[in-house]
């Protein structure tokens, strides 16, 4: 479902809408084709965990069986038809990734972004062979170095990246990528270019252009809670605390500061 959206530049607002650019994988369901005390039915799923959009609630558990939905209604698989294609398309990922470069631009483009960041760090005695491949990944942006990887029970398309900290410090990360044949067709957009306006708009970027301040997108919703944790905390040490004290011990700035700060680098 689409939602709306407003994004602002400058002076330039632009109404807009926006949807999930990847269609999800029809997943396997349960199906139920019939019980002892009615007669054989097409595939039909299940309502409930124990309940047939065709007969009912279930007594008979052995009419379950598991099903991928397609355009017609529902195509029926085996156990082994899932171990079958679990060992061929999946087993052979698990625990390792074989990395391939490919030109930057064109991945990049021929896929999508996706969900799940990964740190990826040396394990002991592989230190300098680990240096070595961040350096070529970190020396060669032009290119991207992609693989797939297994990491519980479904193949996903992986990109090896550096991500650099402001110390200098440097670590491979392996982050998700969305395949092409996830990636829903690009929607057609109307409208012409202003040159004029254009020109305009570009000769804004130098003054409109800053150093990245992370604190300027920092999940303030996140650090409220934290202090909620945290001044409720207190609370409950200010109750439980003795009543020989005459006052209870205060947090003071510094401390809550360094206490979220903490927190929101964990």
């Amino acid at each position: 479902m689409a939602r709306n959206i407003t994004i602002n530049y400058g002076l330039l607002s632009v109404a807009a809408k926006y949807e999930p650019a990847t269609v999800r994988a029809e997943p396997m369901v349960n199906l139920c084709v019939g019980q002892p005390t009615t007669n054989q039915h097409d595939p039909s799923p299940l309502t409930m965990p124990k309940h047939c959009t065709t007969c009912g609630p279930i007594t008979d558990f052995d009419a379950i069986v598991k099903g991928i939905k397609t355009p017609d209604g529902y195509a029926v698989v085996t156990q082994q038809d899932v171990a079958d294609a679990k060992k061929a398309n999946v087993e052979q990922f698990k625990g390792k990734i074989d990395i391939i470069p490919f030109t930057t631009g064109q991945f990049m483009t021929a896929t999508g972004q996706a969900g799940s960041v990964q740190y990826v760090t040396p394990v002991k005695g592989s230190e300098d062979h680990y240096q070595l491949l961040l350096k070529l990944v970190q020396e060669h942006p032009e290119l991207t170095f992609a693989g797939q990887y297994t990491p519980v029970s479904k193949v996903a398309l992986y990109r090896l990246a550096v991500r650099t900290a402001p110390t200098g410090e440097a670590c491979l990360v392996m982050e998700e990528r969305s395949r092409e044949q996830s990636m829903k067709p690009v929607p057609s957009t109307s409208g012409d270019v202003n040159e004029a306006l254009f020109d305009l708009l570009e000769a804004t970027l130098p003054k409109m252009e800053q150093p990245y301040d992370p604190s300027l997108f920092e999940d303030t919703y996140a650090l409220a809670v934290a202090k909620m944790a945290i001044d409720a905390q207190d609370t409950v040490n200010v109750k439980s605390s003795s009543t020989e004290k005459a006052t209870a011990k205060v947090v003071a700035d510094d401390d809550l500061a360094a206490k979220l700060k903490a927190l929101a680098e964990s």
